[in-house]
């Protein structure tokens, strides 16, 4: 069962929002409605309700595949009784969502688990085998065939509202189009204001139809979020457009990312207690982790691995985070984030929800954010969240490096993760290996990666996107109302 992150205390019985708080809901129910309603933030697990995995049932994963272990993560998360998504629906559709010929996913193992070369005890878990070359094609997948399925159910629709600092938009639109009660709006920042590729631009709007709309904002992936999250507030916006969301903010997203450290803990001996480098922007990821290790996975740390813009380093190791500072333009667009919004359920985790009300509520107020000494105490210890962060020579010197030395070629955003690890002197050890998370495939940034070693081939996935793209159904130019906008392209859709 799950619940809001965020506490607004009222005296009134009869006073919805507080009724709101009170409830628990479902798998589906979470899933459907995307942010909690009432502007109480995002859904989580929460204790007691956080279940367990015991180490005998690890082991009985060993020889199960990537798609099974998802099944089974988000089986331990379902109710039984729930007549919209059941235990065995759940484990179909994860079995359904990701597989090699309809699903789209070009290796046999899904998500591989390969040891990196000259590097006893360290890993590689490569996530980008899906049809767009980036982590999110796992849980947009399945939550997109979870979507269908409750809404098939239901005879109903939803409208899917999603913002993107580069992988997401594509992935998202690529996992809906062939979901008949979906449509979705993809609002994502202009390369003039970030440095989304042109790879990752031609994915997203190819995928313009009369089901999807896409949005090119003139303005960073921050700016693009305050008209999506006025949106969410809205609760009779919400309802006239049955408003959904699939980014990270969604349930089921977490869910799975929960899940890729469950796969490799099958996959290591049964004594190990891994360190996960994980390369962060909205922190999903990192938040999937965290919920990893409170179900039972054995973890040792998870290091959250930033770019320039320290999100977490500033938060974790220099005290306070000012979101308001401009967002720094990298070579890993996808994590130019200054305020990572999963922040909210990490603080929920360790410190309850007044801690994370008080996040939000500055967050929102001033972009600005100071953990007192137990929250950050219970970060570190409880979730075993560490932070590490890399400037962009860094990481060109990661991704020459590796290419050098072992012919190894990683994207920025994976860079960004070795790099940081690099600077930490991180080496993996028979009782904690080391496991690099490698978010997408080095061709959806030919530019960056020619620049840094131009002897290397990237033909194949260039050679899909070489022609001119399409236009964007609509265009949010500075210092206009992007949310009167974004109302407008709601309603245009299906």
């Amino acid at each position: 069962m799950f619940v809001p992150t965020r506490h607004r205390a009222s005296s009134d019985s009869s006073d919805s929002s507080s009724s709101s708080h009170r409830r628990t809901y479902t798998l589906a129910e979470a899933c459907l409605l995307g942010w909690a309603p009432h502007n109480l933030g995002m859904f989580v697990p929460a204790p007691p309700a956080i279940p367990h995995i015991p180490l005998s049932t690890l082991a009985s994963w060993r020889d199960v595949a990537f798609a099974d272990v998802v099944g089974e993560v988000l089986a331990l998360f379902t109710t039984p009784s729930d007549p919209l998504l059941t235990c065995e629906e759940v484990r179909t559709i994860a079995r359904q969502a990701l597989q090699t010929h309809d699903g789209g996913f070009q290796h046999p193992d899904i998500a591989p688990l390969v040891p990196k070369p000259d590097a006893p005890n360290t890993y590689v878990l490569e996530l980008f085998h899906g049809p767009t070359q980036a982590f999110k094609d796992l849980g947009m997948a399945v939550l997109a065939h979870i979507l269908q399925h409750i809404l098939a159910k239901q005879d109903k629709r939803i409208k899917l509202l999603v913002g993107t600092s580069g992988d997401t938009g594509a992935s998202a639109a690529h996992a809906v189009a062939s979901c008949a009660n979906l449509s979705i709006a993809v609002l994502y920042p202009s390369r003039q204001f970030s440095n989304v590729s042109d790879v990752q631009e031609h994915q997203t709007l190819d995928a313009v139809s009369d089901q999807c709309a896409v949005v090119e904002c003139m303005g960073t992936s921050d700016d693009l979020d305050r008209p999506i999250n006025e949106a969410f507030a809205n609760d009779e916006l919400r309802t006239t457009h049955n408003l959904g969301s699939v980014n990270s903010v969604n349930v089921v997203r977490l869910l799975v990312q929960c899940a890729f450290f469950a796969y490799v803990a099958t996959r290591l001996p049964s004594h190990a207690a891994a360190t996960f480098v994980v390369p962060t922007g909205a922190a999903g990821h990192v938040a999937g982790g965290a919920l990893a290790k409170l179900i039972g996975i054995p973890i040792n740390k998870l290091v959250s691995a930033g770019n320039a813009n320290r999100a977490f380093v500033d938060l974790l190791n220099d005290d306070s985070l000012d979101g308001s500072k401009p967002t720094v333009t990298t070579s890993s667009p996808s994590m130019d984030i200054r305020l990572p919004y999963n922040l909210e359920r990490i603080v929920y985790w360790a410190g309850g929800s007044d801690e994370a009300s008080s996040v939000a509520a500055t967050m929102a107020s001033n972009g600005k954010v100071l953990l007192s000494p137990e929250i950050k105490e219970a970060i570190s210890e409880k979730l075993g969240i560490a932070a590490a962060h890399a400037e962009d020579d860094q990481v060109a010197d990661a991704i020459r490096f590796e290419f050098t030395k072992h012919g190894t070629l990683y994207d920025p955003h994976s860079a960004v993760g070795i790099a940081a690890a690099r600077s930490q002197n991180l080496e993996g050890t028979d009782e904690h290996p080391l496991v690099f998370m490698a978010c997408a495939h080095p061709a959806k940034f030919p530019s960056t990666i020619h620049d840094i070693v131009p002897e290397c081939h990237l033909d194949s996935l260039v050679a899909q996107n070489s022609s001119e793209p399409p236009t964007p159904t609509r265009i949010f130019e500075r210092h206009t109302d992007w949310y009167r906008q974004l109302v407008e392209v709601l309603e245009s859709l299906p």
